[in-house]
């Protein structure tokens, strides 16, 4: 029974015997007695609370004036008090009315609960210290809502924040924060059951102003459900410590410059991303009378040269520029971009560094050097640039030594020291072609060829100067991805190089009726000369194909019976006026039936070969990818020079964008992007193409037009047309900045992107305005 009730007469039996019933601590507080314990129950008496004042804190005193000003609505409140031995405890209290001098509470020894809050408490506060003063991020990705959460410390506070990243994957294909090769990576993870851990190295930045770091990834299933939980840590400088061990495997231990190897694997990367208006310089140079050097002074001697004119190389070339040691005394150099005069200088300078070399002080031999030069525009291969300059170097060692000669087309046979050229298969296949007709050539070409690419190489050579062509195209009709892909490609002359084969592919995406028609056109004919007439049933983009290419003469063949792919031989004269024979025709649709026994055998496309090609080709918006507006560039430029006509670039900017985007969603900024899109194909007037940089809000326009058309009106009423249509989009508007710069044919097609690139940068517009470049 409760020890505390004698002013409590008043209160029932029954009263008492619910209270004392109660599993929890009930107490009566007096109201005129400042809160004192008026009454308690057993469970009270019995725990290890206060027996006399339980009140210990001013907020106790606010909750029971409340509590009596508010009739029957319980109060809650969470407080520390003394037990017995004076020790600290926590008590959560409800309490409530009885009448206008009592307060009834239940109270609960929390104290438990509290301590382990405080313990973890702690730890979040060690967690918080520590998490602060390391360079990760935390996240929390759910695969069913595609949701990715990031935790990061506020650089104001350190305070944990957290940033909610909705449609993750769906819209990681353009997302700016994370290098878009590496994206393939995490895309798998929206479909893949979460059960395993999973460790990840991508390139990301958390800021789009920053540049690109490398961050491992680190990812464990979470207890709620299609989730993971992971940290993404910056690796960056073990990555840049990994490359430096890897550089010390590539490095020639002699000359500290690149090994043979490394150089010219380098040297291939450099030449597949070198576009039709970059020129790129090859050098082979050679130490002159090494030999006697190594007899006369000794092998270590011979070494100390060695190093020191790798030395004297790297001091006069650019940091950009690519240092190789080939073998013995001789060293290959790449240089990029180059100019003439820039390029005449660095050679000079290289010669007369090596002359000025000096063992030691007293050493009075002068060390000389050889250099074979070699020019390369466009898609070169290291192959026939190294056969060039090679054959350049032998002539400066026949004439003279401690000089530099430039390749002057031909080719040098050091064996037989004639002009002879090396003979391959494709030499062999000219001097068959004196005695044989053209068709029985290339059945024996076909025939000796090594593998499929090298007989169509070959046999595209072939037929190319038998038949007095200028250029043979092999494209690729996919129907099932409504794509076209070029896959080889063979000049008559490119740059000075004569017949020429490139296998590095371009393609683009079209529309599936255009492909369709075109088929159609082959199911009549096996082989027919296109005519201008023969366009206008196709939509605008696989009309400006035609049309940039209608100053030379085109003669398409296939013999493919395919439903969903097949091969188009593209066979071009650039002389407009030439008249063909019917056996020129059945020449070359003979030579198409052999090539297409090659064909589907050709080079089989890796899974690494189609990730890679999927960056360049994009068909997102319809337009041209960079890479492809390059190629179609060209073939402006050569029409513009046949009709007599400018050519124009537009660089349209979107101003304010990313601002667009975060009020209005990704999604919707796509659709504006596709709608622009859309209104330059249907807009384009004359032979133009057009171009999306892909992950931007850019795009690129390039057409010929006559003298005295005034552009800024022309294009400044597109503009104004495209707003009208586009919506209203009041938080932020859609306006466009258009740089727009023009060129005579033959002039520089870069330095024109580059102004009207230039013309539109830093611009913030309130409405859309087109700006001529300034000449």
């Amino acid at each position: 029974m409760s020890k505390r009730r004698k002013t409590m007469t008043y209160f029932l039996k029954e009263d008492y015997e619910i209270y004392d019933s109660l599993p929890c601590s009930a107490v009566v507080f007096s109201v005129d007695d400042d809160y004192k314990i008026y009454y308690t129950n057993d469970t009270y008496n019995n725990g290890n609370f206060n027996q006399d004042n339980i009140i210990v804190e001013e907020e106790c005193r606010k909750l029971f004036d409340d509590t009596i000003r508010s009739a029957d609505t319980p109060k809650r409140l969470y407080f520390k008090s003394k037990n017995l031995s004076g020790g600290s405890i926590y008590i959560c209290m409800f309490a409530v009315k009885l009448d206008d001098k009592h307060i009834f509470a239940l109270l609960f020894d929390d104290s438990e609960n509290k301590k382990k809050f405080m313990e973890l408490e702690n730890q979040c506060s060690k967690y918080i210290i520590a998490l602060s003063a390391t360079n990760e991020y935390f996240f929390e990705y759910d695969s069913q809502k595609d949701t990715n959460t990031i935790f990061y410390m506020s650089s104001i506070d350190n305070e944990m924040l957290e940033r909610p990243v909705q449609n993750f994957m769906k819209n990681l294909d353009n997302n700016a924060y994370m290098f878009q090769e590496d994206t393939i990576l995490l895309k798998s993870l929206k479909e893949r059951p979460v059960k395993d851990e999973l460790t990840i190295d991508a390139r990301m930045r958390m800021n789009e102003s920053e540049p690109f770091e490398w961050y491992r990834l680190v990812l464990k299933p979470s207890e709620k459900t299609n989730t993971y939980i992971g940290c993404a840590r910056n690796i960056n400088e073990t990555k840049k410590k990994e490359e430096q061990l890897k550089l010390k495997a590539y490095i020639d231990p002699l000359s500290k410059v690149l090994n043979r190897e490394t150089a010219i694997e380098k040297i291939r990367e450099r030449l597949k991303t070198q576009t039709m208006n970059e020129e790129c310089a090859f050098i082979v140079l050679d130490i002159d009378n090494f030999k006697n050097i190594n007899d006369t002074f000794g092998h270590l001697y011979g070494d100390a040269v060695i190093a020191m004119v790798a030395g004297s190389i790297k001091s006069t070339l650019d940091s950009e520029d690519i240092i190789g040691r080939f073998g013995g005394d001789e060293f290959l150099v790449y240089i990029d971009n180059t100019k003439p005069e820039k390029l005449e200088r660095k050679l000079e300078n290289i010669r007369l560094a090596i002359l000025k070399m000096r063992i030691d002080k007293n050493d009075e031999k002068d060390i000389s050097c050889s250099m074979g030069v070699t020019l390369g525009r466009g898609r070169v291969k290291y192959e026939d640039l190294f056969r060039q300059a090679d054959s350049a170097l032998y002539m400066a060692k026949t004439n003279g030594k401690n000089r530099f000669e430039y390749f002057n087309g031909e080719f040098i046979d050091k064996n037989a020291l004639t002009y002879t050229g090396i003979m391959t298969e494709e030499d062999e296949s000219e001097e068959v072609s004196e005695n044989h007709d053209i068709i029985m050539v290339a059945l024996e070409i076909a025939s000796k060829s090594t593998d499929s690419d090298n007989a169509i190489s070959n046999l595209m050579r072939h037929i190319g100067v038998a038949v007095n062509l200028d250029c043979i195209q092999i494209m690729k009709y996919d129907m099932i991805n409504d794509k076209v892909e070029i896959e080889f490609q063979w000049w008559k002359e490119h740059d000075g190089d004569y017949n020429v084969v490139f296998t590095d592919k371009k393609s683009g995406y079209y529309e599936h009726n255009d492909l369709v028609l075109f088929k159609k056109r082959f199911q009549k004919d096996d082989i027919f000369k296109y005519t201008p007439a023969f366009k206008e049933e196709f939509t605008q983009k696989y009309r400006n194909i035609f049309e940039a290419a209608e100053h030379v003469q085109m003669i398409y063949s296939s013999n493919t019976e395919n439903e969903d792919v097949y091969y188009v031989v593209c066979y071009q004269c650039w002389d407009k006026q030439r008249i063909w024979e019917k056996n020129e025709f059945d020449d070359m649709f003979e030579i198409t039936k052999i090539l297409s026994m090659f064909m589907k055998s050709s080079h089989i496309i890796t899974e690494r070969e189609k990730f890679l090609q999927n960056k360049v080709d994009n068909d997102a918006y319809g337009v041209f990818t960079l890479s492809k507006f390059e190629e179609e560039v060209g073939r402006i430029t050569r029409n513009a020079h046949v009709t007599n006509k400018k050519i124009g670039f537009v660089y349209f900017n979107f101003n304010r964008f990313y601002e667009f985007n975060r009020i209005y969603g990704r999604e919707e900024g796509d659709r504006v992007l596709k709608q622009f899109a859309k209104f330059l194909l249907d807009s384009s007037e004359d032979v133009c193409v057009n171009c999306h940089l892909n992950g931007t809000d850019k795009f690129i326009n390039c057409f010929m037009f006559e003298e005295g058309v005034d552009l800024e009106t022309k294009i400044q009423q597109k503009l104004e047309a495209f707003s009208d249509t586009v919506g209203n989009y009041k938080e932020c508007p859609v306006v466009i900045t258009a740089g727009v710069a023009m060129i005579n044919p033959g002039e520089n097609v870069t330095e024109a992107l580059d102004l009207a690139n230039h013309t539109v940068k830093g611009v913030n517009a309130e409405k859309s305005i087109c700006i001529m470049a300034k000449e």
